[in-house]
């Protein structure tokens, strides 16, 4: 799944421009940026996250995730 939106990212995929900008849009949208920031990963998980988690959660990976985002964003041309 990662390549295949590693690909629509790089505009290495044989499709067509909307329905690249389509997808695109959408994995900047992924709602892992929300949940992140939030501290609810426990929501969409099948397992229990410990606090220490949920802190690094918060603090690096939530906003990590919305500068990978924000990148996908930038590649729309």
């Amino acid at each position: 799944m990662l390549t295949c939106v590693a690909g629509l990212v790089a505009d290495v995929l044989p499709i067509g421009s909307t329905a690249r900008r389509a997808g695109v849009f959408g994995v900047a949208l992924a709602g892992r940026v929300a949940v992140g920031v939030a501290g609810r990963t426990g929501s969409i998980v099948p397992w229990t996250p410990s606090t220490h988690f949920n802190d690094l959660d918060k603090r690096c990976y939530g906003p990590l995730c919305i500068l990978l985002a924000s990148g996908a964003l930038l590649a729309i041309r």
